[in-house]
Parts: structure tokens; sequence; C-alpha cells
């Protein structure tokens, strides 16, 4: 299934100065707008440059807090102890966003997403939360707190000396890991029973666990989720039809996964999330969605469609094994 990329109507928003009048003629091969800044002059601005903060004006900015814009930005931009107004007052969201909210990411090996601010050069940690809601409403607020005090100050609302530093406006957040340890046990994972914890293995938690054949052994949980799945009596992998039976089972999250769930990821050119699932050597695409858990629906319920029912196939003997293979 294709993509169906419907380009963006940004007539009559504002970036900065810059108020979009029409859609103007390409540029190379990038979308154009002709703008209208706040001083009366009129620039044409590609799509790019003025989503990610890079224009907000024709170049006619002024002088601000008595501070003239700092060399080390582009003309049209305005520093102040080195924080570009205009990038905090539009907030764009990066390209390479993978959670769709600036300063939310997925920690992949922590199985959780973590918020963080910048201000002012320095970077506040605001925490890890199990939800993406959590991780979201601790950076807006934080963003109440650091950004909105500043662009009051900026627009002359608010004295300089009102202003808090992030130290103050950010307490900072215990970094404490010791609740975010997987529970496994009484899992399985192929022939693998988990019995309880062992100890670290180095840096790398670890599993005490009995086979179906009867040895016990420690893994780490690394080697658990990614698809170990016996003491080595057995090939670790059954293929039927190019899928693997264990790792249809195990439900694996890779560790290069940035949303949490299998099969769900960030499509940044979209602005949604996108959902598709794997089986028998295929990719399925299951569609785009502006909210995070309708991505995620979709895909749990392709997984009942293709995965589970396959599993349950298998154990009933219905289908038979194609090849076996470490």
């Amino acid at each position: 299934m294709g993509y169906s990329r419907k380009k963006l109507d940004l007539t009559g928003q504002r970036f900065g100065k810059l108020t979009v009048l029409e859609l103007a003629a390409n540029v190379s091969t990038k979308t154009a707008w002709l703008c209208r800044c706040d001083c009366g002059k009129e620039a044409v601005v590609t799509t790019q440059r003025l989503r990610d903060g890079h224009r907000t004006s024709c170049g006619c900015d002024k002088e601000l807090f008595g501070e003239p814009p700092s060399a080390i930005g582009r003309a049209s931009l305005t520093y102040i102890d080195g924080t570009c107004v205009e990038m905090i007052r539009t907030r764009p969201v990066r390209s390479n966003n993978t959670s769709g909210v600036t300063g939310v990411d997925w920690l992949a090996s922590k199985g959780r997403w973590r918020a963080t601010i910048c201000f002012k050069g320095k970077r506040r940690y605001l925490g890890s939360y199990e939800k993406l809601e959590d991780a979201v409403r601790a950076r807006k607020r934080a963003e109440e707190e650091v950004f909105e005090p500043f662009l009051d100050a900026c627009a002359g609302e608010l004295p300089p000396s009102g202003l808090r530093s992030i130290e103050e406006a950010c307490p900072p957040v215990a970094r404490d890991y010791s609740d975010q340890r997987l529970e496994l046990a009484g899992e399985r994972f192929g022939m693998l029973t988990v019995l309880e914890p062992a100890e670290n293995i180095g840096a790398m938690t670890a599993w005490r666990c009995r086979c179906d054949c009867g040895k016990e052994l420690v893994v780490m949980t690394g080697h658990l989720r990614s698809g170990q799945t016996s003491c080595g009596c057995k090939p670790s992998c059954t293929y039927v039809d190019g899928t693997c039976i264990e790792l249809l089972r195990a439900k694996t999250i890779r560790k290069n996964n940035t949303s949490g769930v299998t099969g769900v990821d960030w499509n940044a050119s979209a602005n949604k999330w996108k959902a598709s699932i794997c089986f028998k050597g295929e990719r399925h695409y299951l569609g785009c969605y502006a909210n995070f858990e309708d991505a995620v629906k979709a895909r749990k319920m392709a997984e009942e469609r293709y995965h589970d029912s396959f599993v349950r196939e298998f154990d009933e003997g219905l289908v038979s094994t194609d090849q076996a293979a470490v």
C-alpha cells in the first residue's frame, strides 16, 4: 500500500514575524510560500525553513533586550544568552524526532519515555515515564515554567530580572531506576521458564531459568527478549514458511525500537504514527494514525490475525516445520 502525501496548507499561519500569504513556485524540488514580514517586506520561504524555525522574518530583526542578533545564528534569528527566541516561539518538531513531541524520546534500554528541556545552553532532565502522556505532561509543564516567562520578557510584559533560572524553574529529578527492572518470573521464552532474578552479569540484569529438558541456567534479560529459547539442547529457532515461531511467541521488542511497541514508529514526514506487521517474509502496512493509541490498536489486531492464530495452529499441529535453524 502506498503513502498518500498531502501537501501542507500553511496559508494564514504565522512563523515569528512572517505571515504566509499563498503558495509560491517551488524552490528546486521544495515547496515554497510567499510570506509577508511584519515590517511590510515580502519573501519566498520553503516549508522546511518555516517549520524548523530557520526563517522567522525577512531579516529585519532589531535589537532585543539591548542585544543584537548573535553572530553564531542566521541573520533572521535572534539569540539571547545562547537561546533562539524564534525557535522557542515556534517550537518546531525536528525531522528525527521519534515521539511527535519535542523533548520526549523513547529509552529502549529502559523501556520508558524520557522528558528533557533545553534552555540557555543547559539541558534539564525531567524524568522517565511508562506512559507517553506522562512524559508529554512533564515537558509541557516545564515549557510553561521556563519558555513562557522568557517570551513574556521578550514582549516587554515581564522584566528580565523576574526570570528564574532553569535550575529554579525545574528542580532536579532523581534518576532512580530501581523500580524499572522487568518482572519476568514465571514467563516462558520458548523452552525456558524464568524462575527468579539472578546476580547481574556485569551491568546487565539476569534471570535463573529452567529449560524443558530439566537443565537450569542464568540468562540475561536482553538475550531472553531477543530470542534465546533454550539451554542449547535444541535449535533456538523453528521456522515455518520463513517465520520464526519462537519470535512470534516471545513478542520481542528490538533495541532500536522508538515507540515501545513493535511495529509502531513515528513517521516524521506524515506527522503521524505508522503501524505495520511482518509475516511470512512480507511486511503489511496497517495505516498512519494521528493518535499513538490508534496505531497500537491496529498493530494488536493484526498480531491476533496473523501471529497469534499462526502460533495456535502450530501448537495444534495444523502446520508443519519447514526447517530448524540456529
